[in-house]
């Protein structure tokens, strides 16, 4: 299933502007899509954040600094937990963050020392102990994520790349802004039908959401097709 399947699928059907792209790859490697979580009180998690020997604050959770590159957030919670000796219910982050890609973002884990911390050695994980806080994380903590993406393979010159960018953005702001539009990742990003799933699932029946898979989702392809569920 190529890209304009997959888009047709979950309901991208059109460019919001009419000036062509640039062209290019991205997310040719984890280091090419870069995220620091932000939260509400102001804190980033740095992917360049250096060790604090002695975390200052009070409280039951220590606030970690998560930084993982190609795994996925669930995972890591877990495997951290594992080799914590804990309760995966102990550790709890703001939000999730993307697989594939370098990433940084908080956790705290209740009950647990520094010194326990830094002792973990998880391949494609980095733990590093911030502060001490009174409550656990979670998702009313986060602000938001700053990105830093790397296109590569781009076959055309740097001024015209520049030329197609400000006339994007020139659109963009004409326009107002752009939607706040769902993503290929909330539909599965190696087989897009958790759409299909839930509708199976809201309609109780199990086995059929089980055996869901991409080729069924041809009623999907037509943009103007509306769910009957939803209607």
């Amino acid at each position: 299933m190529n890209l304009k399947n997959i888009e047709d699928l979950i309901g991208i059907s059109r460019y919001l502007t009419v000036t062509l792209g640039i062209g290019g790859r991205i997310r040719c490697f984890p280091e090419d899509f870069l995220v620091e979580e932000i939260l509400t009180d102001g804190s980033k998690a740095s992917l360049k954040q250096a060790y604090n020997p002695s975390p200052e604050g009070w409280g039951r959770y220590l606030l970690c600094l998560l930084i993982k590159k190609d795994t996925d957030t669930i995972y890591a919670l877990e495997r951290i937990a594992k080799e914590l000796g804990i309760m995966s219910s102990m550790i709890r982050a703001a939000g999730i963050k993307d697989a594939r890609a370098l990433t940084a973002q908080f956790i705290s884990v209740g009950m647990v020392t520094p010194e326990k911390v830094l002792s973990l050695n998880i391949k494609g994980l980095k733990i590093v102990p911030v502060r001490f806080e009174k409550e656990a994380l979670s998702s009313r903590n986060i602000y938001g994520n700053s990105f830093r993406v790397t296109i590569r393979d781009i076959r055309i010159s740097l001024s015209y790349i520049e030329a197609q960018i400000k006339a994007i953005l020139n659109e963009i702001y004409k326009l107002g802004g752009i939607p706040n539009f769902f993503g290929h990742q909330r539909f599965g990003t190696v087989r897009p039908i958790t759409h299909l799933v839930g509708r199976y699932i809201i309609k109780g029946d199990v086995e059929k959401a089980d055996l869901t898979n991409p080729a069924e989702s041809v009623e999907f392809s037509n943009s103007s097709y509306i769910p009957p569920w939803i209607v």
